[in-house]
């Protein structure tokens, strides 16, 4: 019960970990508090040549495929973003930074229970407002309903500035992000640049956790997945492939196959360890087990029993013991993963964050049927050799056996 337990508390966190990672790139972002999304769709020439000026390969009539996109059953909402970098002032002194241009009030039903909607919801308040990373803010003394300064350059190349409301905060999870990152209004934003044109449309897709863009909350497993694949071939249908191009949160991060492999290898061998020990005490239990009736076992050889239903018997008390401690070991498994999953324990920030995020085990069953079966194979090939053992003793050597 415990080696089923253990085994599958251990499952349960390491499919959390993995659906860890995917929700921040698609709702949080790694390093910045922008998720790349479940897509991103793109002028078809910017991911195939250098682009010679800013936006020269954006998208210009974002608004009519937005509403093409947002026809596709399995597509929540899309947003559309455009890069910015330049320079934020307070009037003394000017800090570099780069971010996104926004629709907040598509934006904020993106982040997933890692991030925060908070400070999209302050700059869909602000019309003219921006969103500073903490640190940023407290370097540029900002206060609230302050006004700072925008300085980026224009798709024609000339230099233009705007006058921005500072509008709150926002917590990236990293150190130089909070020093750099800011969010601004896409009207803002194009008025900055002087261009109708995105970089690039996010699109999410319906999934657990998630409102869609006409406010209907759907509350679906904890860590339900959207259908990539279904939607996939849906946006292939509607979208043109000479003038778009589709790239999906996994493209767009390769980093995460990497990571995986190496927490894959981590877990793997964590879990042989777990594995190994685990049969080693059940050989050692179902070991002493004979040695302590060995008396028994001359008894019943000496009326007669023969060997085989010795040594169908031993093996058929691990049979038992493998089916009671299964079923209270998965019984086990989900109570605790509960308790865990409740008790609002904290993880700590990961190498380059600063902030952690709540501990919760997955109650993935296929996976717990697999550790249950996985033990109770290695409970009963465990008890064959002790059991073998059992059926070959010497009856007189067993029946004076001390």
């Amino acid at each position: 019960m415990i080696g089923v337990m253990g085994l599958g508390i251990f499952s349960g966190f390491m499919h959390f970990s993995f659906w860890g990672i995917q929700e921040n790139i698609i709702h949080v972002g790694m390093g910045t508090p922008e998720g790349t999304c479940h897509f991103q769709i793109f002028d078809a020439r910017y991911l195939k040549a250098e682009e010679p000026g800013f936006l020269d390969y954006g998208i210009l009539d974002w608004q009519a495929l937005i509403r093409k996109i947002e026809s596709v059953p399995e597509v929540s909402f899309a947003a559309p973003r455009i890069d910015i970098m330049g320079l934020v002032s307070n009037g003394e002194k000017a800090e570099p930074v780069i971010g996104f241009a926004v629709d907040p009030s598509k934006e904020k039903h993106l982040p997933g229970i890692f991030g925060s909607a908070d400070p999209y919801v302050k700059l869909e308040m602000v019309n003219d407002g921006i969103i500073l990373g903490k640190e940023l803010a407290k370097t540029l003394n900002a206060r609230e309903s302050s006004y700072l300064t925008l300085l980026s350059t224009t798709t024609d190349g000339a230099m233009n500035a705007i006058d921005l409301q500072f509008a709150g905060t926002i917590n990236t999870g990293t150190p130089e992000g909070d020093k750099r990152f800011i969010l601004v209004n896409l009207r803002s934003a194009m008025d900055l640049v002087r261009s109708d044109r995105v970089r690039k449309i996010g699109v999410v897709l319906h999934e657990g956790d998630v409102k869609d863009r006409k406010g209907t909350y759907k509350k679906l497993n904890f860590y339900n997945e959207a259908d990539m694949e279904k939607a996939a071939d849906a946006l292939d249908k509607i979208l043109d492939k000479k003038e778009y191009s589709m790239e999906s949160w996994r493209q767009l991060n390769s980093y995460y196959d990497s990571v995986k492999n190496i927490y894959n290898t981590i877990f793997g061998f964590i879990g042989i360890v777990m594995a190994v020990v685990v049969i080693l005490s059940i050989y050692n239990t179902m070991f002493m087990a004979v040695f302590e009736r060995t008396k028994e076992i001359g008894t019943l050889m000496a009326v007669g029993t023969p060997r085989r239903y010795i040594l169908l018997l031993f093996l058929l008390e691990g049979v038992i013991i493998a089916l009671i401690g299964g079923a209270f070991g998965y019984g086990g498994t989900y109570i605790m993963a509960k308790i865990i999953s409740n008790a609002g324990i904290t993880m700590p920030p990961p190498p380059g964050g600063t902030r952690g995020y709540p501990l919760v085990i997955h109650a993935v069953h296929w996976w717990w049927l697999s550790v249950v079966f996985f033990i109770m194979l290695n409970t009963v090939a465990a008890c064959f050799i002790p059991a073998y053992r059992a059926a070959r003793m010497q009856i007189v050597k067993a029946l004076y056996h001390a």
